[in-house]
């Protein structure tokens, strides 16, 4: 299956996203809509690393945006009402202590409330930092996809675990005619499942010589009284473990 392109594929959104929400929207408008576009991003995928990463950035965006919602910068001050102030100063004088307080609570009420003031964001910045966050974050996952596994510890590995409590059993009941036969077994499945051949020597074969075994001191392949003491193993054609050929007893 072709690995999905997150950053490709929320392209495809954005100038639909940029045409509903204008140049410049309020925080909880940019909000919904951008939310709503990366839920149903996350629904259309279907590759198992595409969809928690969709939900991140959606996660991190709907924080960041509703973080801005609550944040309320201060107005600037209104101008003072200073035909009212002024009157009550005269009417109040220099206030004796504790008149200061009234003073000042009168104050705020002709004043009146600082009108709200809307957050905005420039949509354009916006959808661009959320298509840089899914192109960074494509990077990283396909980095880690690539990754090779790392060694299973033998004794997760169930097939190794499996021979050896085999072999160990045949040992404790004294039965080498098990170890034998298990043997056989483990030699059958590494053939058909993992693809390593075991080679037994054979004179007559013109390919077993020194490449595939080692041979007694003076002797040469297709010397008679050799016979095979370890076999090699091959993978492919290519050998991996080298046999060994003694002479006979």
């Amino acid at each position: 299956m072709k690995r999905m392109n997150l950053p490709a594929a929320f392209r495809e959104r954005r100038d639909e996203l940029a045409a509903r929400l204008g140049p410049r929207a309020g925080v909880a408008v940019a909000a919904h809509e951008l939310i709503l576009s990366l839920d149903d991003m996350a629904k259309a995928v279907d590759q198992p690393h595409a969809r928690p990463v969709v939900i991140s950035v959606r996660t991190v965006v709907g924080g960041v945006l509703e973080s801005l919602r609550l944040q309320r910068p201060a107005a600037p001050p209104p101008p003072e009402r200073t035909d009212l102030l002024r009157r009550l100063r005269a009417l109040v004088g220099n206030p004796p202590p504790g008149r200061g307080d009234l003073l000042r609570r009168l104050r705020a009420l002709i004043a009146g409330p600082p009108p709200p003031v809307k957050v905005v964001v420039d949509v354009d910045e916006l959808l661009g930092a959320v298509e840089d966050a899914f192109a960074g974050l494509d990077r990283a996952v396909m980095v880690m996809t690539d990754l090779p596994a790392g060694p299973v510890p033998w004794h997760e590995d169930r097939d190794l675990v499996a021979l050896l409590h085999d072999l160990l059993s045949a040992g404790v009941r004294e039965r080498p005619d098990l170890a034998l036969r298990r043997i056989q077994v483990v030699e059958e499945t590494l053939r058909m499942h993992r693809g390593i051949d075991t080679v037994r020597y054979d004179p007559d074969a013109p390919d077993h010589d020194g490449k595939l075994f080692n041979f007694p001191r003076g002797s040469e392949p297709g010397d008679p009284g050799l016979t095979t003491y370890e076999p090699a193993l091959l993978v492919d054609g290519q050998v991996i473990r080298r046999g060994k050929v003694t002479r006979d007893a």
